[in-house]
């Protein structure tokens, strides 16, 4: 099944998502593990600079879950999970860092999320 979801369309995700075959828990462990597996160790491909706690993002995967249980469903992609570049601005709080692809902004700090970080803020906290 591992193979099946890193191959998947969105559409396709959402689609095991709907029917519970899958769950967004589920989805997120593979994504992470894909991670550990490619990029941490390896080929190392180093193509992930950061992602947020674990523990932060399996929480949110599980909040998602049970909206969908109780058939709050904010859109067609309720809870596909995104990767965002580390140009785009994310404020501290997130726990992933804007480094530009520059060990010179290694340690950058933006004031606030970029226009699309917040789009999509918005929208996960929406009930």
């Amino acid at each position: 099944m591992n193979e099946l979801l890193l191959t998947a369309t969105a559409t396709e995700l959402a689609t095991l998502l709907k029917s519970g075959e899958l769950t967004s828990v589920q989805l997120v462990k593979v994504c992470l593990d894909q991670i550990a597996n490619c990029d941490r160790s390896g080929p190392t491909l180093r193509a992930i600079v950061s992602t947020p706690p674990e523990k932060d993002i399996l929480a949110v995967a599980d909040r998602l879950d049970r909206e969908r249980a109780a058939r709050k469903i904010r859109g067609p992609f309720h809870s596909i999970p995104i990767i965002l570049r580390d140009f785009i601005n994310t404020d501290p709080s997130l726990g992933m860092p804007t480094t530009l692809g520059s060990y010179a902004f290694e340690n950058s700090r933006p004031k606030s999320n970029a226009v699309v970080v917040e789009t999509v803020r918005v929208s996960d906290q929406r009930s």
